[in-house]
């Protein structure tokens, strides 16, 4: 048995042989891996959207979007992940984008309450991790989620992890300078 400071190292802790993981610890281990459990087998991973390449996200779980081009008048057409449309349409049925309403030439068209601060206040952070779950879990990725319990703050709060844990940013890096001074 080696000793240092007059301790055994080998000495079980008061608790049992293995420390027991503080709250703190056990949250973050949670967070780390994406709101998995423990059932997970080590080096097996399921196909998942959050820290895939937004193309990869799109060929895995996506749902077909549309909108009119207000140049042209044309009807577009093309695919977002379904995380994309499904919090945006939330965002928008219940009044989540209050600064459209704001902008001279956009009208707001959504029947909901507007909210302020809609990504600057925080969810909840056990909704927000059920919600990636959700999104992340195969095979049908939240496609017929149902939005009861949740606030348009944890909507939108799992929207922005989604964009941040991108590995490539939807606005390069190289871009990002000219999108700011845009808006």
């Amino acid at each position: 048995m080696s000793t240092s400071g007059g301790f055994s190292r080998s000495m079980p802790t008061i608790y049992g042989d293995k420390p027991k993981d503080s709250p703190f610890k056990s949250w973050w281990r949670k967070l780390l891996d994406g709101g998995r459990g423990k059932g997970d087998k080590a080096g097996k991973t399921e196909p998942r959207v959050f820290e895939v390449a937004l193309t990869e996200s799109i060929q895995l779980a996506s749902i077909p979007v549309s909108y009119v081009d207000d140049t042209t008048g044309q009807q577009c057409y093309g695919f977002v992940p379904i995380i994309v449309g499904k919090c945006g349409s939330f965002l928008k049925d219940q009044g989540g984008f209050e600064a459209m309403s704001a902008a001279p030439n956009l009208t707001a068209h959504s029947p909901g309450i507007y909210t302020e601060g809609i990504f600057r206040l925080s969810g909840s952070a056990k909704r927000i991790a059920q919600l990636q779950t959700i999104f992340n879990t195969p095979p049908h990725y939240g496609a017929n989620f149902d939005w009861t319990g949740f606030t348009v703050h944890d909507a939108a709060n799992v929207l922005r992890r989604y964009l941040n844990y991108l590995p490539i940013p939807v606005v390069t890096f190289e871009l990002y300078d000219d999108f700011r001074n845009g808006i």
